[in-house]
């Protein structure tokens, strides 16, 4: 039986608040969508990367995913590329949890 417009949710992207220690405070995480998604995976392929090195790219999905509470992004890619050269521990663990959010970091595959 098909489906009827009314029985439908809309979609929304996973998104959790994470502490960011440089930041002095918290910042929301949120998941890709599926043309930023795209894009990297793109981007990947020309660098040579297979998408779970994803890492390569950290500073271009954070500046994409990690926004404030008004739905702004916190900084831009070359922001994080600076903002990452002093606090290198908490880019990557705001990186992964973007990773998780995304399905990026292998979860998927190991569940099946």
């Amino acid at each position: 039986m098909a489906i009827d417009r009314a029985s439908l949710k809309a979609p929304v992207l996973p998104k959790e608040a994470a502490p960011v220690a440089s930041l002095g405070g918290e910042v929301i995480v949120r998941g890709l969508k599926l043309s930023e998604r795209l894009a990297l995976f793109a981007n990947l392929g020309e660098d040579g990367a297979a998408p779970e090195q994803a890492f390569v790219h950290v500073p271009r999905v954070l500046a994409r995913v990690v926004i404030l509470a008004d739905g702004e992004p916190v900084f831009t890619e070359e922001e994080w590329e600076i903002h990452g050269a002093s606090y290198p521990d908490d880019v990557f663990a705001l990186f992964k949890v973007a990773q998780r959010l995304s399905g990026l970091d292998g979860e998927d595959a190991k569940k099946k």
